[in-house]
């Protein structure tokens, strides 16, 4: 239960990141200001502000959503490569739902017959005149 709730936690605060960053910026201010005392540089502020808000949030759906905006971006800048990519996953999409539907078809429905068992299969074989029979499912 603990986890569920840290990963709900998480995902708001991937959703809602401005929220708490005048906590952090006060957080870290406080931080520069005892390193000063002590005599300390603090540099990154910036770098430490995102390391929080990956400790917060969910940093991988941030990146998920930047690398979609990113590949729009360069589908939307090159009009022909879009056109064919989109062609190429409709082909590959179709001839996959296509392939499979046979398959389900022939192979992994029972045959729409009455009385399966009855039917017989009729192969030949090598000669002409010698055929083998096959009683039963297929």
């Amino acid at each position: 239960m603990r986890t569920l709730r840290e990963w709900l936690l998480r995902l708001a605060g991937t959703l809602r990141p401005s929220r708490h960053d005048d906590d952090l910026a006060e957080e870290l201010q406080a931080h520069a200001a005892l390193a000063a005392e002590y005599g300390r540089r603090v540099n990154g502020k910036a770098q430490a502000m995102e390391s929080l808000r990956d400790q917060r949030g969910l940093p991988w759906l941030d990146d998920l959503a930047r690398d979609l905006r990113h590949g729009a971006r360069m589908l939307a800048r090159d009009k022909g490569f879009a056109a064919t990519a989109l062609v190429a996953l409709a082909l590959g999409v179709g001839a996959s739902v296509g392939v499979f539907t046979l398959l389900d078809q022939v192979l992994l429905r029972p045959l729409r017959v009455p009385e399966p068992e009855r039917l017989v299969q009729v192969e030949w074989r090598g000669d002409k005149n010698r055929f083998q029979l096959r009683i039963g499912q297929r």
